[in-house]
């Protein structure tokens, strides 16, 4: 019986030591224990400290508590058991195990506080000045800061004083490091409501810093190669995270909604009216990097996002057109060929598909690619895009950004190409051939 009350007290106590400090930061009102205090009304950096040092004591209080219980048992056990042996024995054995677990208990705590008086109240000290995101009070005063804040009202960090954030690359706060992205939300709830009106997203480069509103919400993200969407012109107002894949439906919150896009890093990305990757429609291309592209005259839907090749061998063998469906596998005399290599798209080919010619042609109304379309083979990781003019007099500059097109995009080949949208589209005629070496 001893045995197992001493092993109770103990686990009992490290339940408390872990169970207890695991719930710390849900409880607000926390009873006052003589001798320890409470652990409430700490600034950020001194409350893992007081957390412990205060389940440490009432660990101690309450494994006191019970063995003053299991006492009062035994004693009542011995008044009751009429002279029997064996109760008076079980009740003596009972009272060595409490005596045992106090003697235990007390002497643990005597052992560390001679140890260092710090592993019974222990005190954290400030990190140097290491890089990271910070809520800043002062110079010397920063909280690691959290990636979001639902309600700015209600954080207690924030009310403390701790109103800016920092961005540190760095022990002496500059250096170099991606640009951190902060969204500020003028309600709280990071546009649960769906309402994302007056939303502003700051730039921030290491060794700046940003205030925070006094309420609304909060949540920031570093800046990272690929494609993001806005709701507004100009890349204002709301914006996605980083986008680095190809989308059939673009999310819910800017499907048919976006107004701009911006490319970071060697990315690019064609825009679709039509959802889904496989069908033509109108789309409108843009690759300019570090630039705002306005969405303009379409409503997208689904974007082909791609990462540029720069090795233009490391894409695969390149592209080859056909004047006949299926034109790999015909063997005839009719049968011709353009090979566009791959050194040829390093890392874009973009070319007027009346200039793509047969040599020599099967007659004289198959001289180009755009009178004779059969079949395209593609020998690789290519996007390969046929495009047509909406406004006919964009074809006078085909190098032009944020062009608007009737367009089909297609990444593996096309068999057959009477079959496609883009071809019945524009009535046997095409503007454009833009074939894309991706990673």
């Amino acid at each position: 019986m001893p045995k197992k009350l001493t092993l109770f007290l103990s686990l009992f106590f490290l339940f408390l030591m872990s169970a207890n400090f695991a719930l710390a930061l849900e409880i607000k009102d926390y009873p006052f224990i003589p001798g320890i205090g409470t652990p409430e009304n700490c600034a950020p950096n001194e409350c893992l400290a007081q957390y412990v040092s205060y389940w440490f004591g009432v660990g101690i209080y309450l494994a006191g508590v019970l063995a003053l219980i299991s006492l009062a048992i035994a004693g009542i056990q011995i008044i009751t058991s009429a002279g029997n042996p064996e109760a008076v024995g079980n009740a003596k054995d009972r009272i060595k195990g409490a005596v045992l677990g106090l003697v235990l208990l007390m002497s643990s705590f005597i052992i560390l506080r001679t140890i260092n008086p710090e592993f019974i109240e222990p005190s954290l000290t400030p990190l140097p000045g290491v890089a990271g995101v910070f809520l800043e009070k002062s110079k010397d005063e920063l909280s690691p800061a959290p990636e979001s804040v639902g309600d700015i009202k209600n954080n207690e960090t924030i009310q403390a004083g701790y109103d800016k954030i920092r961005y540190k690359c760095s022990e002496d706060g500059g250096g170099d490091g991606p640009v951190l992205l902060i969204w500020k939300f003028p309600k709280p709830g990071i546009g649960s409501d769906g309402d994302y009106s007056g939303v502003e997203v700051v730039r921030k480069n290491c060794g700046e810093s940003e205030p925070i509103k006094s309420s609304g919400s909060y949540q920031i993200a570093f800046e990272t190669p690929g494609v993001y969407y806005f709701l507004e012109e100009g890349c204002n107002g709301h914006m996605s995270f980083v986008n680095t894949s190809s989308q059939n439906r673009v999310p819910d919150l800017f499907m048919s909604r976006i107004k701009s896009v911006k490319i970071v890093g060697n990315y690019g990305t064609v825009l679709h009216e039509a959802i889904g990757l496989e069908n033509g429609g109108r789309c409108l291309m843009a690759m300019t990097e570090e630039r705002c592209h306005n969405v303009k005259n379409i409503v997208a839907r689904s974007a082909d996002i791609f990462q540029l090749q720069t090795n233009a061998v490391e894409s695969g063998d390149g592209v080859d057109l056909f004047n006949l469906s299926q034109g790999w596998d015909v063997v005839s005399k009719d049968t011709l060929k353009i090979e566009i290599k791959n050194t040829e798209i390093n890392p874009i080919y973009k070319k007027k598909a009346d200039d793509i010619k047969y040599i020599p042609p099967v007659n004289p109304f198959c001289l180009s690619f755009q009178h004779c379309p059969g079949s395209v083979k593609i020998k690789g990781d290519y996007l390969v895009g046929i495009f047509s003019f909406i406004d006919r007099n964009q074809a006078n500059n085909p190098f032009l950004q944020e062009l608007n097109y009737y367009c089909q995009t297609f990444r593996k080949d096309i068999t057959n190409f009477d079959k496609t949208q883009v071809y019945k589209h524009g009535s046997n005629f095409f503007d454009e051939i833009i074939i894309i070496a991706t990673q």
